[in-house]
């Protein structure tokens, strides 16, 4: 029997936290401490940002689009200043398109 996780495995404990603009950056390294440490550390929830998680002259089309295949659940870190920014539609539409159960976090 193969030890390999099943693509649902893999997504059980995964976040996707979606920003874009200082504001909502600021917040969503700040909400992915918190989801982590203190509010599922017991869980092993991981949750991705991409400022954080990206590496350094890593293809962040590639892992972008690789984290929003196997994330679980997405978070969308919206405010008055990202309303009409492109990105915040297209991680939103991503979610949707794949069924990802998707909370909008109004910030401000």
């Amino acid at each position: 029997m193969s030890k390999k996780r099943t693509t649902e495995e893999k997504k059980e404990n995964k976040i996707f936290i979606s920003w874009s603009g200082t504001f909502t950056r600021d917040f969503a390294v700040g909400l992915k401490e918190v989801l982590e440490k203190t509010i599922f550390p017991e869980l092993d929830v991981k949750c991705f940002v991409s400022n954080v998680d990206i590496a350094s002259g890593a293809d962040w089309w590639i892992t972008i689009s690789k984290e929003l295949k196997s994330c679980s659940l997405g978070i969308v870190c919206v405010s008055n200043e990202n309303l009409n920014a492109p990105w915040i539609y297209y991680e939103a539409g991503g979610m949707a398109s794949r069924e990802i159960p998707t909370i909008p976090l109004l910030i401000g």
